[in-house]
C-alpha cells in the first residue's frame, strides 16, 4: 500500500491531491511503471472489462504494471449528478473486482474541487505522468477528462506522445445497437431488470456484487 500527495502546478494555485496505489496481496511490490486505465468504472461492465482486458495486454508487452484509476467519490456523486446510493459498486469492491479480474493494482484518487477544476492537459501532466508514473493509458472511445469534460482522446493522446507515451482506445461495447455504459446499468438495475443487467455486467447482479 502506497500513498502520496502532490502540489498541483503554482500557478493555478497550491492544492493537495491524495493517491493512493493498492495492490492484491498475493501481488510483488509494485514496479515504477504502469500501463493505466482510466475512467468511472461504477459496475465494471462489459465495456470496462474490455479496458481491463487492453490493460493487460499492453502491460505486458511494455513490462509494466496493469494499474486502473478509480475516484473516490465517484465524480457524479462529487458534482452531484448522481446520489450515492446510485453507486453500482462501493470502492472496496472496485478495489477487489480489479484484483480479481488479473490487474496488478488500483489508483485510488480523492476526488474534490481541486482535481473537478484541474484543466486536461495539468491532470494528465500531473496525475497520469508524475503521480501514477504511466507508460501508456487505456480509455474507453467515449472517454473524457478535465475540467468541464474538456480533453479529448485528441488532447490526451497528443499530449502523452509529447512525453513519449502511448494512449490506447477501446471502442465501446455495444448490446443489439445499444451503447453498454453504468447509466444503462443503473437504469436497468431500478427498473429490475436483472436479466439486462446480467448480459450487461457479464455476471449475475447481486447485492455487493
Amino acid at each position: 500500500f502506497h500513498m502520496a500527495n502532490f502540489p498541483r502546478c503554482a500557478q493555478s494555485g497550491w492544492c493537495m491531491i491524495q493517491v493512493s496505489y493498492i495492490t492484491a496481496a498475493s501481488q510483488a511490490p509494485c514496479a515504477q511503471r504502469h500501463v493505466v486505465a482510466l475512467g468511472q468504472f461504477d459496475g465494471f461492465h462489459l465495456g470496462h472489462q474490455s479496458v481491463l482486458d487492453q490493460v493487460k495486454m499492453t502491460a505486458q508487452q511494455l513490462q509494466c504494471q496493469s494499474s486502473v484509476v478509480i475516484f473516490d467519490p465517484l465524480p457524479k456523486v462529487f458534482l452531484g449528478k448522481m446520489s450515492p446510493e446510485e453507486r453500482l459498486m462501493t470502492v472496496a469492491e472496485q478495489i477487489q473486482f480489479v484484483h480479481d479480474y488479473g490487474c496488478d493494482g488500483v489508483f485510488k484518487l480523492g476526488f474534490d474541487a481541486s482535481l473537478a477544476n484541474m484543466d486536461a492537459k495539468t491532470f494528465m501532466r500531473v496525475v497520469l505522468l508524475e503521480q501514477c508514473q504511466a507508460d501508456a493509458v487505456v480509455v474507453g472511445e467515449d472517454f473524457r477528462f478535465g475540467r468541464g469534460r474538456s480533453g479529448t482522446l485528441e488532447v490526451l493522446g497528443t499530449g502523452l506522445a509529447a512525453y513519449g507515451k502511448s494512449l490506447h482506445v477501446v471502442q465501446v461495447k455495444r448490446d443489439a445497437c445499444q451503447k453498454i455504459s453504468s447509466t444503462q446499468c443503473r437504469e436497468a438495475l431500478r427498473n429490475h431488470n436483472f436479466e439486462q443487467l446480467t448480459r450487461w455486467l457479464g455476471r449475475p447482479w447481486s447485492v455487493g456484487l
